[in-house]
C-alpha cells in the first residue's frame, strides 16, 4: 500500500510563483502482512516556478525509494518584441510538452492530446498540462484550415509528466501543396508526355503539356526529364501557398539550370 503526502502553495505579486513537495511511501495493509519495508524506503519531489521578465522556469529535485535522484530545470528566455515559442493554451501548469514543427512560414495543425485539441502553429509549440499524469499525444491535419500535413514520423506519442518536466515531440512533417501547371518549351510549345518528379513523388504531363503534383514547401523544387533525356530544374515560390494552386505556364529550358518561378494564384483549389 502506498501513502502520499503533497503540499502547494502559490504567491501573488512574486517571482517565485509556486513551490511544492510531496512524499510517498510504502505501508504494510494490515498487521499480518509479511513484507518488511525499510524505514527509509520513501519518495519525494519538490519544485519552485518562477516567472520574471525575461524568464520563466521550474527548478525540481527527486529522490526515488531506490535512493536515485533527478534534478531537471525546464526554462523559457523571452526578449521584448520576440516571440520564440507559441503558446497554444496558457496555463499554470508545472509541466509541458513541446511540438516542434519546424514550419517554413505560415503553417498549421493539431495535437489531440487525451482526447482535446491543440492547435500548432510556427516552428515551436509549448502546450501546459497537469503534472502526475499519463498522456496520449497523436499529431494531425487541422480539419478547419487550408494546410495539408503529411506526418512521417511521430505522429502518435506517449508520455508521462511530473513536475517540472517538458517532454519534446520532433516529428518530421511535411508541408504539402498540390500544384497544377502547364510546362513551356524555349519554342513556345509544351512539354508532352514529359516525366516530372520531385523528393517525395513522381508524375507525368499529359499532351497538353499540363500536369498535377504534390509539393513540398520546403523543397519545391520539380525536374522535369525530357524524352530525350534532357533535365530541367523549376524552384518554384510556394511561400504563401496553402491547399492546391494552379501556378500557370513555366518556362523550362533543357539546360540542367535551376530556374526560379513566382507562382501566381490564377485559380484555387479547395
Amino acid at each position: 500500500m502506498l501513502a502520499n503526502a503533497t503540499l502547494r502553495k502559490s504567491f501573488d505579486n512574486s517571482a517565485i510563483t509556486q513551490v511544492g513537495a510531496s512524499v510517498s511511501k510504502q505501508i504494510k495493509q494490515n498487521k499480518n502482512d509479511d513484507s518488511s519495508y525499510r524505514a527509509d524506503d520513501y519518495a519525494t519531489n519538490g519544485y519552485v516556478s518562477y516567472d520574471t521578465k525575461y524568464n520563466a522556469g521550474t527548478v525540481s529535485v527527486s529522490r526515488s525509494s531506490q535512493h536515485s535522484s533527478n534534478y531537471s530545470l525546464s526554462s523559457q528566455a523571452a526578449w521584448p518584441g520576440r516571440k520564440k515559442i507559441s503558446m497554444p493554451e496558457k496555463g499554470t501548469q508545472t509541466a509541458g510538452l513541446v511540438v516542434n514543427t519546424n514550419f517554413s512560414g505560415k503553417g498549421r495543425m493539431m495535437a489531440q492530446i487525451n482526447g482535446q485539441s491543440y492547435p500548432l502553429t510556427g516552428k515551436s509549440n509549448f502546450i501546459s498540462l497537469p503534472p502526475y499524469a499519463e498522456y496520449k499525444v497523436e499529431l494531425m491535419n487541422d480539419k478547419n484550415s487550408e494546410d495539408s500535413v503529411d506526418i512521417v514520423t511521430d505522429r502518435r506519442s506517449k508520455v508521462v509528466l511530473y513536475p517540472g518536466n517538458v517532454s519534446v515531440i520532433n516529428p518530421e512533417v511535411k508541408q504539402l501543396v498540390t500544384v497544377f501547371g502547364r510546362v513551356k518549351d524555349r519554342r513556345g510549345g509544351y512539354y508532352a508526355n514529359a516525366d516530372i518528379h520531385n523528393h517525395i513523388g513522381k508524375t507525368r504531363t499529359d499532351e497538353l503539356g499540363e500536369f498535377a503534383m504534390d509539393v513540398d514547401k520546403r523543397y519545391p523544387v520539380i525536374t522535369l526529364v525530357d524524352k530525350f533525356g534532357g533535365i530541367c530544374e523549376v524552384d518554384l515560390d510556394l511561400n504563401e501557398a496553402k491547399g492546391a494552386v494552379w501556378v500557370g505556364e513555366i518556362p523550362c529550358e533543357i539546360q540542367q539550370q535551376t530556374a526560379s518561378v513566382d507562382w501566381r494564384c490564377l485559380r484555387m483549389f479547395y
